[in-house]
């Protein structure tokens, strides 16, 4: 299996040259040799490019599987890089075991993640997901419970939802326990 190799920095090409030992590595110099590949497996720094969106474009469109690696690693930037087509986003200094693990995966079409990247990735769909389960449960809620709940959510204490509001404890005590039941224990509505 031959794996393309380009970067400006001989330090890094030597790294990656190592960390893929099991890999035929084949060093490109310039860019227009870069951009003449196509359905190959190539690892770069993005640092190295001009214009890495469309140079990652151009890549992309001739169905090479890219590994993109940073000198520091961004969750945004991975993103940006995705949507565009590249196969994996790393650290460029990462290990021989994270280096092997990417290049395993792009070979059986799989995208691979730092490890920071995909728990980044992951809060961000739970965080999505708890708004989405709040938002169902809420309109459900006739509109007096709504401002209750939410006055609720936001941490206010029974007390002021009482004086606010003008309810009895017993009624704010049964109205946040059937919002409890009815929202399946999600930790943003415990009883206070």
């Amino acid at each position: 299996m031959k794996i393309y190799l380009y970067s400006d920095d001989i330090n890094l090409l030597d790294l990656w040259q190592g960390h893929s030992e099991q890999y035929e590595c084949i060093i490109i110099n310039d860019l227009s040799t870069l951009l003449n590949l196509k359905s190959e497996i190539i690892i770069l720094n993005r640092t190295c490019l001009n214009d890495a969106d469309s140079t990652l474009k151009k890549l992309v469109k001739n169905r090479n599987k890219i590994l993109l690696l940073d000198n520091i690693i961004n969750f945004n930037i991975s993103k940006k890089y995705l949507d565009i087509g590249i196969m994996g986003y790393g650290n460029q200094l990462m290990s021989q075991l994270f280096l092997n693990s990417a290049l395993a995966s792009i070979i059986e079409n799989y995208v691979w993640l730092h490890p920071k990247i995909t728990q980044e990735l992951i809060f961000q769909i739970s965080k999505t997901k708890i708004s989405n389960e709040k938002e169902s449960i809420l309109n459900r809620l006739t509109k007096r419970e709504k401002q209750i709940a939410l006055k609720l959510i936001n941490k206010n204490h029974n007390i002021s939802c009482l004086k606010t509001n003008k309810f009895s404890s017993i009624w704010l005590n049964n109205f946040k326990s059937g919002i409890h039941k009815t929202s399946h224990s999600p930790s943003y509505l415990h009883p206070i």
